[in-house]
């Protein structure tokens, strides 16, 4: 009988040490996906406002008259909008 258990014990262990290791690699790719769509998703917003910052009216904009988080936001990320002139 001990046999028995033994052998049922260790193929439980064994089972059970697969699925995990089947769980992790799934959730790593799972994890990789999530960080591509992001990185993809930032990309798009980037360009989207470098693309916003060339405009005329937008390079022309007094940013002290606009909200406080754009005047924060530009200490913090101007390189996105170059273009606007700091009056």
């Amino acid at each position: 009988m001990l046999p028995i258990a033994a052998v049922l014990g260790w193929f439980l262990h064994e089972n059970l040490r697969q699925k995990r290791e089947e769980a992790q690699t799934k959730l790593k790719l799972d994890v990789e996906h999530a960080s591509l769509s992001i990185e993809q998703l930032f990309g798009f917003i980037e360009s989207d406002l470098k693309l916003i910052a060339q405009r005329r009216q937008i390079m022309t904009m007094d940013r002290n008259k606009c909200d406080s988080i754009l005047n924060d936001y530009m200490s913090i990320r101007g390189d996105v909008f170059m273009g606007i002139s700091r009056k």
